[in-house]
């Protein structure tokens, strides 16, 4: 099965948005900035008591996590190019021996037992590699419904058997 298609940056900011709780590595940056915040702000804990305490280190927390993302997402979006594969033309293909990529910067193959997760939206399929890898497949690619569902079944299958 193969399916051409044209990556935008749009596409990019959806993928952030769609993903942005649903990775654990996410869940543990924002525990990893909690705690980092806890410990600077520890000298308050008895001037100001335990709830003020915990609600500040969390507020501040999550403005931490935040910023950081729009800052991380913001940089993807300037420096994405179609040189460089990001966005422009892609062909996805699903192989016997994996799932292959091919766009104007790079061709890749994964073997089916290193794809870690399929995640299934209304308007994408987002394959992903490593938590920092992550092939975006429109639902736009596709001729129907149907075959957008058939080409996410076969992935599945195809990773169930690794």
């Amino acid at each position: 099965m193969v399916v051409q298609t044209k990556i935008s940056r749009m596409d990019l900011l959806r993928m952030q948005l769609y993903l942005l709780f649903r990775i654990s590595a996410n869940f543990y940056f924002f525990l990893l900035l909690w705690t980092l915040m806890a410990f600077a702000a520890w000298s308050a804990l008895e001037e100001h008591g335990v709830v003020a305490y915990l609600l500040t280190v969390t507020i501040i927390a999550i403005g931490a996590f935040f910023g950081a993302v729009l800052f991380c997402g913001i940089l993807q979006l300037i420096f994405a190019s179609e040189k460089h594969g990001f966005i422009g033309p892609h062909q996805f293909e699903i192989r016997p021996d994996g799932f292959s990529e091919t766009t104007t910067g790079t061709t890749t193959v994964t073997n089916w037992a290193g794809i870690q997760r399929l995640f299934r939206f209304r308007s994408y399929l987002f394959l992903m590699i490593s938590m920092f890898r992550v092939h975006i497949i429109p639902r736009r690619a596709f001729d129907s419904d149907e075959a957008f569902e058939n080409f996410a079944d076969s992935i599945e299958s195809h990773m169930g058997d690794a």
